[in-house]
């Protein structure tokens, strides 16, 4: 199954993404390495590495590389952080 497309419109989250595109509410099914998400969250890729378990933020494995979906990201964000 594909994921949702990227649609611009007001109705979706507050925070643009790439290319001026607005991310579907709850986010979308790209694999995000633990660096990119270091710097979304502002951490260090440790910090990541570290405390996604603790944080709940559910990991996907390609072959032996760390991976996370970025609508779980969003997920972490909006039940913390509202």
């Amino acid at each position: 199954m594909d994921p949702p497309p990227r649609v611009p419109c007001e109705i979706l989250l507050s925070s643009p993404t790439q290319k001026g595109f607005w991310m579907p509410q709850g986010g979308s099914y790209r694999l995000l390495t633990p660096a990119e998400v270091a710097q979304w969250l502002q951490v260090s890729e440790m910090t990541i590495k570290n405390k996604y378990r603790a944080w709940g933020i559910r990991p996907q494995k390609v072959g032996r590389l760390l991976r996370f979906r970025e609508r779980d990201v969003v997920a972490y964000l909006e039940s913390k952080y509202g």
